[in-house]
């Protein structure tokens, strides 16, 4: 480009070019005379070198070629014209390009004035910065120092706040102490141990049994949010502690108490299923004891997180029912909801399962034990017995609903075990309960109203008159001459229920063994033998007989509903409502019986007030098809 500024301001105007052709024309043209050229190779060449913008060339060989044809001379001039006209506007372009390149430089140097101005400014505004930055700093330690001192005050503070476990106090004063912004190794080790504490304390509220003290313990551990760890196994533990106790609630009967424990577990464990499972099992037995609102508005609780708008829908159609409808609608529902869970718990408080006793004929009476008495035969009917002995959880929800008296289990434990320390007064009403429950017909008339003593009455006697309903499809209790037939294995008569062997770890009951003689150092037992329960055993717990009956043999002595005569030819003949003597068969043994109290054909009585440790009852009914 500078080449090219070069020539074009090197070329000389066209009048002084002009001028200088018409000068030296006439020497050009004596010269072009001497010496022999092509015009139209310098025209052509003239013509190329223009359209490279070689200008020069391109001008020397016009003029060649003008000198080897002068008579061409105007269309010479012509192309000259043409050329200075391009070397003129290539010129005119040319001073264009340096004056916008003159701008650009301008522009370039007034942008880097500004950048200058701009870096001196930035350099006073970071020399004004770090001014500022050093006032502040000065400040902050100032500050920090003061705040130190706070902090420390405030822990202190803490300390003692912890020490007389005002909890609340502490959290709020260590929230400051964290706003303060000083000590911070000192504020987190602080966390720490109140947290640790909290914990500690937590624990040992547990321990008192303190359950909802504990629970705002862990609540303010876990606001405070350090060791999530400890935090999590308190909650735990927590939530089996109220679990555990919920369940021992509802073994006795505390519902309200049940419920209460599991309302604070789901503050911890939200709509879990176990959760679910608990609030089901008291609505189930709020639902059995006559209290059909509570049941209903936990139902809803359950089928509203069970996404269930049908259950919820008939939850609210059964508000205004009658009671008994109430229970039975609610049956369904919980039937519907959770069919399973449901099915556990009728198998617990309803026990669906008794064995079909086929008709035959016994022998009763006589035997080693009382051979002065005559023997006869009976005509036994098919009948239905219990395939196990009533539990504590059977009887208890009876309790529960009837506001009866409930009886002590004497430290051994509730729930499956057979209930002890009813009289046979307890069982009949039990039988009634129970039918009512399931809609069946009462086989006892019991009159209450005659025959009960007064508080005041020294040693006397409950002798309440009961009528027995033999047609009626209810529960009851067996007669002794069924429950013989049924614990001899039919016409079998066996000796003991498992048969005539003495008790072995295979076939054998819950009896005088030498598990119980490690607590009554005195009794007689079976030799050899160990069932490994002391009392009670759950029912259940060992072999059934031939008809799958269990603990025939031991565990509980059971009430019979006939009243005792010493002479069973003579007791039987008598009509099962004609007037007694005041006592009732039990028969069977129990866990504290010896070899002769468990034969099979052995009669116990007692009166039918009596109560004690190891009494109790299983059921029976006429052999019908029963559905719930």
């Amino acid at each position: 480009m500078k080449r090219l500024y070069a020539f074009l301001y090197g070329i000389p105007t066209l009048a002084t070019c002009i001028f200088a052709i018409c000068c030296l024309f006439p020497a050009l043209l004596a010269a072009q005379t001497q010496t022999t050229c092509d015009f139209q190779k310098l025209f052509d060449d003239g013509k190329a070198a223009a359209n490279m913008e070689d200008y020069e060339t391109a001008l020397k060989k016009f003029n060649s070629a003008r000198r080897c044809d002068p008579d061409k001379g105007q269309k010479i001039d012509q192309e000259i014209e043409n050329l200075y006209e391009a070397i003129n506007k290539k010129k005119e372009q040319a001073e264009i390009e340096k004056r916008r390149a003159d701008e650009e430089k301008r522009r370039a140097e007034e942008e880097k004035r500004r950048a200058e101005d701009e870096k001196q400014r930035a350099q006073e505004e970071m020399r004004k910065a770090e001014a500022a930055r050093k006032i502040a700093q000065a400040a902050l330690d100032s500050l920090q120092k003061v705040n130190a001192d706070k902090v420390r005050l405030i822990l202190a503070e803490v300390q003692r706040n912890q020490n007389e476990m005002n909890f609340n106090d502490a959290v709020e004063k260590l929230k400051t102490a964290r706003i303060l912004l000083a000590l911070p190794d000192s504020v987190d080790l602080a966390y720490k141990n109140l947290t640790r504490a909290l914990l500690s304390h937590a624990r040992e509220d547990l321990r008192r049994m303190d359950y909802k003290s504990a629970l705002t313990k862990i609540k303010i551990a876990e606001g405070l949010n350090v060791q999530p760890d400890s935090v999590e196994a308190a909650s735990q533990a927590l939530q089996h502690f109220l679990f555990e106790h919920a369940r021992l609630d509802i073994l006795s009967t505390n519902y309200d108490s049940a419920l209460e424990k599991i309302n604070v577990v789901n503050t911890l464990l939200p709509s879990s299923d176990s959760v679910k499972s608990v609030w089901f099992e008291i609505a189930f037995c709020y639902t059995e004891t006559g209290h059909p609102d509570q049941a209903a508005s936990l139902l809803d609780t359950i089928a509203r997180l069970n996404n269930d708008p049908g259950a919820r829908a008939e939850l609210r159609d059964v508000a205004g029912a009658e009671s008994r409808l109430k229970a039975r609608t609610l049956r369904q529902i919980m039937k519907q909801l959770n069919p399973e869970l449901y099915q556990r718990l009728l198998e617990l408080y309803f026990p669906p399962a008794f064995g079909k006793i086929p008709g035959g004929k016994l022998v009763m009476g006589g035997g080693a034990e009382n051979e002065a008495y005559r023997t006869c035969t009976v005509n036994i009917r098919p009948f239905e017995l219990g395939t196990k002995e009533v539990t504590f959880f059977e009887f208890d929800l009876f309790c529960a609903a009837a506001s009866h008296r409930k009886p002590s289990d004497h430290g051994w434990g509730r729930g499956k075990r057979p209930v002890v320390d009813v009289d046979w007064y307890d069982a009949v009403e039990y039988c009634n309960w129970r039918s009512r429950q399931e809609g069946l017909q009462e086989v006892y008339k019991i009159d209450t109203s005659s025959g009960t003593p007064s508080d005041r009455d020294a040693g006397a006697r409950k002798c309440w008159p009961v009528r027995f309903d033999e047609t009626a499809d209810g529960y009851r209790l067996p007669t002794e001459a069924e429950w013989e037939f049924a614990a001899g294995n039919g016409e079998k008569r066996t000796l003991y229920s498992w048969g005539d062997a003495l008790p072995t770890a295979q076939t054998g009951g819950n009896v005088a063994d030498e598990t119980a003689q490690t607590k009554f150092p005195d009794w007689k037992i079976f030799q050899g033998y160990s069932d490994a329960f002391p009392y009670t055993a759950p029912a259940g717990t060992f072999q059934p007989n031939d008809f799958g009956l269990f603990d025939m043999t031991g565990n509980v002595w059971e009430w019979c509903w006939d009243g005792y005569d010493e002479d069973f030819c003579r007791s039987h003949k008598k009509k099962r409502n004609d007037p007694y003597n005041g006592c009732r068969v039990l028969r069977g043994g129990s866990w504290g019986s010896f070899q002769q109290d468990c034969y099979v054909r052995r009669r116990f009585y007692n009166t039918a007030d009596s109560r004690n440790f190891s009494i109790g009852f299983r059921l029976a009914r006429n052999q019908v098809n029963l559905t719930r």
